[in-house]
C-alpha cells in the first residue's frame, strides 16, 4: 500500500507528539499541581499513537479525534508559557492536529 505525503508527515507528526507529550507529562507531574495538563498530555499520546498505528493500516477513522485531542492539549500547555516543555508540547499538538485534519479527506 503507498501512502500520500499527507498521510505521512501525519504519522510522522503523530509520533513526534506523543513523545512530546509523555516528556511533558513527566516534566509536569513532578512539578505537581498540573494535573489537567496531564491528563490531555497523556489522552493525546495515547491517540496519536492510535492514530498513527491506524494509518499505517489505512484506516483515517481517527483523524478528528486526534485533532480534538491535540487541540486540547495545545490550549491547557499554552496556559504554562514559563515553561519550554509545555510550550514545545502545545507547538507540537497544534503542528499535529493541523497535519492530521488534512488526512481526514485523504484515501490510503
Amino acid at each position: 500500500m503507498t501512502m500520500t505525503k499527507e498521510v505521512t508527515d501525519c504519522i510522522d507528526a503523530c509520533t513526534s507528539c506523543a513523545e512530546i507529550c509523555r516528556k511533558c507529562v513527566k516534566e509536569c507531574t513532578a512539578k505537581g499541581r498540573m494535573d489537567l495538563c496531564v491528563k490531555l498530555c497523556n489522552d493525546c499520546a495515547t491517540v496519536c499513537d492510535q492514530h498513527a498505528s491506524s494509518l499505517h493500516k489505512g484506516d483515517h477513522s481517527h483523524a478528528a479525534s486526534c485533532v480534538a485531542a491535540c487541540e486540547a492539549c495545545a490550549i491547557e500547555c499554552d496556559k504554562f508559557p514559563s515553561m519550554d516543555i509545555c510550550r514545545k508540547c502545545a507547538d507540537s499538538c497544534r503542528n499535529c492536529a493541523k497535519l492530521c485534519d488534512l488526512t481526514k479527506a485523504v484515501k490510503a
